[in-house]
Order: C-alpha cells, then sequence, then structure tokens
C-alpha cells in the first residue's frame, strides 16, 4: 500500500504564508504563558482545519480555502484568545 501525500503548489504557497503568521505571532505573545497556551490550541485548531481542506479539495482548492489557509488563523486566534479568556476567568 502505498502512501504518498502531496500538497499541490497552491496549497504549499498559502501554508506557508500562514505558518509565517503563525510563528509571528508566537513570537509576539512569548513572554505572557496564557497567551502562549491559548495560541497553541489555536495553533491546533488551524492545523485540523488544514487538515479537513487539504482532503476534502486536494487537487483544486477554492479561492476561500486558500485564503483561509492563507490568513484564517488571524480570526481564529483573536476568537480563541477572547472566548478562552471569557470562559477561564
Amino acid at each position: 500500500m502505498d502512501c504518498n501525500i502531496t500538497l499541490p503548489p497552491a496549497h504549499s504557497r498559502a501554508l506557508g504564508w500562514g505558518l509565517m503568521v503563525i510563528i509571528a505571532v508566537l513570537f509576539i505573545v512569548r513572554y505572557d504563558r496564557l497567551a502562549v497556551q491559548i495560541t497553541l490550541m489555536a495553533i491546533l485548531a488551524y492545523l485540523g482545519g488544514v487538515a479537513v481542506m487539504s482532503i476534502r479539495r486536494p487537487m483544486k482548492p477554492t479561492r476561500m480555502d486558500l485564503y483561509l489557509l492563507r490568513w484564517g488563523f488571524v480570526p481564529l486566534w483573536l476568537g480563541t484568545q477572547i472566548g478562552a479568556r471569557i470562559a477561564w476567568f
């Protein structure tokens, strides 16, 4: 059984931008332990979304898929920061 997983170039470029955004956010929140923990939860949610998008339409991603791969982490991170702080405090 051959399990060859490759992403099309459009997915790779968009995912590269998304990962750069994640790294930038981690540098911004590195001194606040709570913010880092919440950011890690948002990263897991983002990667779950990436997996779903890559499985559903691996060769023909829609424009919205590519937009969410590239910039979807930012609103997800902000929503997770606000929601987790409301739920925890």
